[in-house]
């Protein structure tokens, strides 16, 4: 049996050769076998990363997946911190943060809203920002359910249930559940000294106060000096 290539009579094992050639430039197809074997190395490499801890630190106890990741940690312990800002000197633990610090200096805001245009130093305050616009509120109370869009302000809230106020004025020993009514108390200690301060703080202090009372109205006095009947109604 002959094959006819343009016109031509062609051998079989022409053909068969013509077939072995066109398979050598075809693009070839992965091995399954391979492809397989490199799925379970990285799956094996990523589940040795998230649940064994083999490099532990001798300081806290605490354990890592990594020794680069150890490395980083130690140096909160040692107080390490080899990254400086050329601009104020302020040192850092990592070259992120030193990054992220030096925006101070340069102005600089790489990350912009694609919805209004606003620009960020941090991507983090991005995020954050970018909530306004779709309204998602992911961070929730499990006590009242109430919903948040920062995880500070649902920090602040869970206060309200809780009744914890962290923050303790040096002075007089007064504790808030924010750090901004300190602030505002703290003021009224040089404003007429702790005396005054300590009172005009439960008046003035956002959120702290207590509404003030009315004071009961006085009758008109008797012949013998008790009590009369209240004053009528003007007319």
């Amino acid at each position: 049996m002959r094959l006819r290539q343009a016109g031509r009579k062609m051998s079989p094992s022409t053909a068969q050769g013509r077939v072995r050639e066109n398979r050598r430039k075809a693009p070839r197809r992965p091995d399954a076998w391979a492809v397989a074997a490199r799925y379970e190395t990285a799956l094996g490499r990523l589940r040795r990363s998230s649940e064994e801890k083999p490099y532990k630190c001798t300081e806290c106890e605490k354990s890592f997946g990594q020794s680069s990741t150890l490395f980083q940690h130690l140096k909160i312990h040692t107080g390490e911190k080899a990254y400086e800002c050329p601009d104020c000197g302020k040192g850092f633990f990592q070259s992120s943060n030193l990054i992220q610090h030096r925006r101070v200096h340069t102005g600089e805001k790489p990350y912009g809203c694609s919805e209004c245009g606003e620009r960020f130093k941090q991507s983090s305050n991005l995020i954050q920002h970018r909530r306004v616009h779709t309204g998602e509120k992911p961070y929730r109370c499990q006590a009242c359910g109430r919903c948040f869009s920062q995880s500070s302000h649902l920090i602040q809230h869970r206060r309200t249930h809780t009744g914890e106020k962290p923050y303790r004025c040096g002075e007089c020993g007064r504790c808030f559940s924010q750090s901004s009514h300190l602030g505002q108390h703290t003021k009224l200690h040089g404003e007429g000294g702790p005396r005054k301060a300590r009172s005009e703080s439960h008046r003035r202090t956002a959120g702290d106060a207590e509404a003030p009372t009315c004071p009961r109205p006085r009758g008109r006095r008797g012949a013998g000096g008790g009590r009369g009947p209240p004053a009528p109604f003007p007319r």
